[in-house]
């Protein structure tokens, strides 16, 4: 400043006032300086401004907007801006003395100024590239932590799916509770229990599985199905059962299962032994089938069948004695009865519901032998009468005919022994016309001689084969069963 002001003294002014004046002189830099130093500064922002991410309008705008952050010298952006645009414009409001050009002092404030310039645009440009690599790096963040939520929420949607999945295929064991008589594990079949319906995935399901009651339970998967029997056991005894009728329908959701729509996993089966003598062909037929159908061979299935045919051929047996021996001692019994009746050659029960009504008598036909009974009072009206004639031979009398049947006879020592029934239901069926008989009397006969089976009411209703069907059945069950000869003519019954 000094040398500046020396050589103005000297009459080397440099850089006079426009007006010339001390009150007009101004501080001021040289044109080319300010244009110099703003151009640089803006070009260094248009070479910045693909990381900038902007254009290079864009750049320019910017620099010229951020001029009032750069200090070129003592100028600030009223000083810059103009000068940028319109050079002639430029303002002289510094010292002419600090800006003397070619004096060391200009020099060194130039090279001061150039310094700090480029200090400046290299520091703005750092903290530019800072802060565009920052921004660089926060969106690679932002996009890092945006795709790790994506895989997260896929993740978490994955895995409830696969857990949705895996609860809708748990498994459940449902189990059958077994209540069988008779029935020891090992030493009969398994029993059968029939399942059907679909799984959750839709296939159907169609199985008979095999259980006995200490391995009692059924897996099943997510579905529907009808739980049934689907036969009976057999025991090496030759039991055999009826299949309960039960149908269950089991549910299986998320790993549980609901019977009948109430949860639970447990139902249960009841079976009922057949008596042995009543088991029929059939049902042992099926039993077969099932035993074949599960897979069983006949060295196994066969042994089983065969002891239900013996258990009942054994059990056919010993009901036939026991209905025997009911029977003779219901003979024996009856001999206590009031209305008994004896003759040489046997003895015979008459019917309770006789008593009061009947009596009999004896006579000879040649060498037949005759009991009639008859109702008291008037022997036409028999309702039945024992003949003993020898065989061959016998009267025309002593042989069965329609209107007096034989319903039962024994032979014993070269004699037969018959009983024939008075069948009065068919003989009165049109009325008593004929007979001189009451409506009474009529109704009396009827119900007597058939045992009250069949009224006067009622006999129209029958057939004429069934009204003496009636007739002699009952003296066959009444007469027949009570009729015992002496040990001297004991015979065999027909």
């Amino acid at each position: 400043l000094e040398e500046s002001r020396a050589g103005e003294a000297a009459g080397h002014p440099e850089n006079p006032s426009p007006e010339g004046s001390a009150d007009h002189q101004s501080e001021h830099v040289p044109k080319h300086l300010l244009i110099e130093e703003a151009q640089r500064y803006i070009d260094s922002k248009i070479e910045y401004s693909d990381e900038l991410d902007l254009s290079p309008e864009e750049a320019r705008e910017s620099a010229l907007a951020s001029l009032d952050d750069l200090d070129a010298g003592s100028a600030n952006a009223t000083t810059l801006m103009p000068a940028v645009e319109e050079p002639s414009k430029v303002a002289t409001r510094y010292s002419r003395e600090a800006y003397i050009e070619g004096t060391p002092a200009q020099k060194a404030r130039a090279q001061a100024d150039a310094e700090e310039r480029e200090r400046k645009i290299k520091s703005f440009a750092q903290q530019t590239e800072k802060k565009r690599r920052n921004r660089k790096r926060g969106a690679v963040i932002a996009i890092i932590i945006c795709i790790a939520a994506i895989a997260t929420a896929v993740g978490v949607f994955l895995w409830m799916q696969n857990d949705s999945a895996a609860k809708a295929h748990e498994q459940v064991n449902l189990k059958v509770e077994l209540t069988i008589p008779g029935y020891t594990e090992g030493q009969a079949t398994p029993v059968p229990i029939k399942v059907l319906g679909n799984d959750v995935d839709g296939n159907v399901v169609d199985q008979v599985v095999l259980i006995t009651p200490s391995q009692n339970t059924i897996p099943l998967t997510g579905g529907k199905y009808s739980v049934t029997s689907a036969g009976s056991p057999i025991t090496t005894e030759g039991a055999i059962y009826t299949c309960p009728t039960d149908n269950y329908t089991v549910t299986v959701e998320n790993g549980t299962a609901y019977v009948n729509d109430v949860e639970s996993e447990v139902i249960s089966f009841a079976f009922e032994q057949i008596p042995a003598d009543q088991v029929t062909d059939e049902q042992v037929q099926a039993a077969y089938d099932w035993m074949v159908a599960a897979g069983m061979s006949d060295s196994v299935t066969q042994p089983y069948c065969d002891a239900v045919f013996t258990a009942r051929k054994t059990a056919q047996s010993i009901l036939a004695a026991k209905t025997e021996a009911e029977a003779r001692a219901q003979q024996d019994a009856a001999h206590s009865s009031d209305y008994y009746m004896e003759t040489d050659y046997y003895t015979d029960d008459i019917p309770n519901i006789w008593g009061g009504y009947v009596e009999y008598s004896e006579s000879w036909n040649g060498s037949d032998y005759i009991v009639s009974i008859h109702m008291s009072g008037n022997p036409n009206l028999e309702l039945a009468s024992i003949h003993r004639y020898p065989i061959p031979g016998g009267s025309k009398d002593s042989l069965g005919t329609t209107d007096y049947p034989i319903a039962f006879s024994v032979d014993s020592d070269g004699y037969r022994y018959s009983i024939k029934a008075k069948p009065w239901a068919y003989l009165l069926k049109d009325g008593s016309e004929g007979y001189g008989i009451s409506d009474d009397m009529r109704s009396q006969l009827i119900a007597l001689s058939t045992g009250n089976i069949i009224s006067a009411s009622s006999v129209s209703s029958h057939t004429d084969q069934q009204l003496i069907d009636a007739s002699t059945s009952y003296m066959k069950k009444t007469l027949g069963a009570t009729f015992k000869l002496k040990p001297q003519d004991q015979g065999q019954g027909q």
